[in-house]
């Protein structure tokens, strides 16, 4: 099942081209929520139940996930400074669901610091691919299986990285964003919003990851809509019950990789380009806002995991980094507004 390629950037990135609400199989996606382009829609056969429907996916989201109970949330310390760091997942779970205190901290802060800055309307256009073409008739006919009507969205935009992220988001609220909600409330509380990158450098990465090559594997190793869904109740379990680890791609989508051709110095620089790296870009400037106190950083939590996470550089940088846990807080009520 195509999890892990896809999530954060994908989201933000595919949602982001309409809404600008973010390649781990459910990282890509969850990038490509904010990067996608409207197509026309045309029926095609499907052998199953066309899409679900937006109510159907909020179901799952709900089941899966009601409220944060264990938010990736630090107060990040030198000197005098403090400030704060939100790991986020980038669809399904709203800003609601997160402990009041949280919100409180939001708006609090004298600036919010986002991978991509909501005004950010740079974008690349690349030329459209016949993907059924380019797939092959089998996997093609396995995608249509798999999502519906969303296969003729996918062909008219004729991008892998639309694709798979149709695919990854099947069963994604793609309706409840975290980050648009931030920006919202930071804009309406007039704190200013920095992006760490531009929303042009994330799509072109993910164009020159997210090939037909890792399309056609991803689609011909998802055995079906079942397997989609659960990969996404297991995600955001792991995200709100506060119990995630591993910001690489998982066991099971290198397995089913490495089974379709890939090599394993393939995979790792999949991780290295999409986590690491913009990781370590991101440090120094993260550093230089938080050296003036009450910023609130919010980027997606895979960022955040590991020994090449940023939680783990600030700290060996002089911080001190503590996870901030508060149960008795309510998630889904905002609080009073601490500013006039």
């Amino acid at each position: 099942m195509p999890r892990r390629v896809v999530s954060t950037t994908m989201q933000a990135s595919y949602a982001s081209k309409h809404a600008r609400a973010r390649l781990h199989v459910r990282s890509i996606a969850l990038f490509l929520t904010a990067c996608g382009a409207p197509a026309t829609q045309r029926q095609l056969p499907s052998l199953e139940p066309d899409v679900p429907t937006l109510l159907e996916r909020h179901r799952v989201a709900e089941s899966a996930c009601s409220a944060v109970v264990n938010p990736f949330f630090f107060r990040v310390e030198k000197g005098s400074a403090a400030s704060y760091v939100l790991g986020t997942r980038h669809t399904s779970v709203p800003l609601t669901k997160l402990p009041v205190f949280i919100v409180e901290r939001l708006r609090a802060s004298t600036m919010v610091v986002a991978e991509v800055a909501p005004d950010d309307g740079t974008w690349t256009r690349y030329p459209r691919l016949d993907l059924p073409q380019q797939v092959g008739a089998v996997s093609w006919r396995h995608y249509i299986d798999l999502v519906g009507r969303g296969a003729d969205r996918a062909r008219e935009i004729g991008r892998p990285d639309a694709a798979l992220a149709i695919m990854t988001l099947l069963f994604e609220d793609t309706e409840a964003s975290m980050d648009r909600d931030i920006a919202r409330e930071a804009t309406s509380m007039g704190i200013p919003i920095r992006g760490l990158e531009s929303a042009k450098s994330q799509h072109d990465l993910l164009e020159r990851l997210i090939d037909v090559r890792l399309l056609r594997a991803l689609i011909d190793h998802t055995n079906g809509r079942l397997a989609l869904e659960a990969g996404t109740i297991e995600d955001l379990r792991n995200y709100c019950n506060g119990t995630k680890s591993n910001p690489r791609m998982s066991d099971g989508d290198r397995e089913r990789l490495l089974a379709s051709g890939y090599a394993t110095s393939e995979l790792d620089a999949i991780d290295e380009q999409m986590v690491f790296a913009r990781t370590a870009a991101w440090v120094p400037i993260i550093e230089a806002l938080l050296d003036e106190g009450s910023v609130f950083v919010a980027i997606g939590l895979d960022h955040l995991l590991g020994e090449r996470g940023l939680i783990a550089l600030l700290s060996a940088h002089g911080y001190v980094v503590t996870r901030v846990s508060n149960p008795s807080a309510a998630p889904g009520v905002l609080a009073p507004k601490i500013r006039d």
